[in-house]
This record gives C-alpha cells, structure tokens and sequence, in this order.
C-alpha cells in the first residue's frame, strides 16, 4: 500500500487599491464636456445631496447624486463601466461607495456609435464636505454648500 501526501495550497489574494493624489487631476466645472483620450465625452451636469433619495446601503446616511451625459463619438461601440467613475472625499481622498440605488434603472453595457447617454450615479457619503467626482485623469469638485 502506498500512501501519497499532497501538499496543500494556499492563495493568498491581495487587493491593491489603485490610489492616486487628487491634485494631479485636471479639475473641470460642471456643464463642462470633457473628451477623453479613449474617445468617450463626459458632461455632469449636476452632482447634489439629494434628501428624497433612500440609500440601500445603511452605511451612508446621506445620498450624493451625479447626472452625466456620456457621448460615444465613435465609430465603434463603447463599453461603459460605472465603476471607473468614483467619488472621493476631498480631504482624506478616500473613495466613496457607489449605492446600488444606482441600478434601479438599467444601465446599458454599451454605447453605439454617435449615442448619448443621460446617467445617474448614486454614491453615499455621511460627514464629508467636499466630494470631488472623478473619471480617468479629471474631476469635478463641490463643496456641499454649492450644490450644483
């Protein structure tokens, strides 16, 4: 009889938090139409706390809504992923959660070529008093006292 001892394996996983300092953002106004190096065109329109909002995330006592219009010039589709967006607290530059409040209307997988989008992203926030949007290499900063 022969006896055959496999060694177990452990996987350690690793989360490495991509962080970047907030001042090497290109800071833009909203209204503003930004257009990136990948091709998409980004316009937020507004970005408030919204009171009339309930977060699902009980976390958060307050909702920080951002309406954006994307705009895929394009001749080919454009993919879009919601989570390359984020919010960030302006002091600490920690990130903000997106609420899945977000998802209660369906967000596309793509854009087509020459389509628009109007979005809304829903994060959470509590005590923080200047949130700073941010996509790629920009942001969009607002004291809560502005809400635009």
């Amino acid at each position: 009889c022969h006896k055959y001892i496999i060694p177990q394996m452990y996987y350690f996983y690793f989360i490495i938090l991509y962080y970047e300092d907030l001042s090497t953002y290109t800071d833009y106004e909203v209204g503003e139409t930004v257009a990136f190096d990948d091709g998409l065109k980004v316009t937020v329109q507004s970005m408030k706390e919204d009171p009339a909002v309930e977060l699902v995330d009980t976390y958060y006592a307050n909702a920080f809504v951002v309406d954006l219009v994307l705009e895929n010039p394009l001749e080919e589709d454009y993919y879009i992923d919601e989570y390359a967006f984020s919010l960030r607290d302006g002091y600490s530059e920690a990130y903000l959660d997106l609420d899945y409040r977000t998802y209660d209307v369906n967000i596309p997988e793509k854009l087509a070529p020459g389509e628009k989008l109007n979005l809304k992203l829903i994060y959470g926030f509590n005590d923080e008093n200047e949130l700073v949007f941010t996509y790629d290499d920009v942001s969009w900063t607002l004291l809560l006292s502005q809400s635009l």
